[in-house]
């Protein structure tokens, strides 16, 4: 279970989702939403700032939420992840479960993970 999102990006550099992949096994990824940093409108260090700000372009372009972006970007790796919701809420739970119909392309995924401060070949 590694912490995944698109502020937490160890997962994709320290082999562990490469590894889930190799062995056939299907990671559950805690924190997908940063801690609820990326889906709260409070506020945020730079970095969280920037991938905020890309996931509202996100959103407004698949009609959907930040926080349904945020969840599709974890859910649009090849490791097939699946992002551990942490709440009881059943409006929120509903809510989160529409990411699985949004398909981000690969290119917005790269962006996500430029706009998080990574560097990209």
């Amino acid at each position: 279970q590694p912490e995944f999102s698109v502020t937490h990006l160890d997962p994709i550099d320290d082999g562990v989702l490469d590894q889930a992949m190799e062995l056939g096994l299907t990671p559950l990824a805690w924190s997908p939403l940063g801690g609820g940093s990326l889906a709260s409108d409070e506020p945020a260090d730079l970095t969280t700032t920037a991938v905020r700000a890309l996931l509202d372009e996100l959103a407004k372009k698949h009609d959907a939420t930040r926080a349904q972006i945020a969840l599709a970007f974890v859910l649009a790796h090849p490791a097939k992840v699946i992002p551990i919701i942490g709440t009881g809420k059943p409006d929120r739970i509903r809510d989160t479960a529409k990411a699985t119909d949004i398909s981000l392309a690969k290119d917005d995924c790269y962006r996500l993970i430029a706009a998080a401060g990574r560097h990209l070949p």
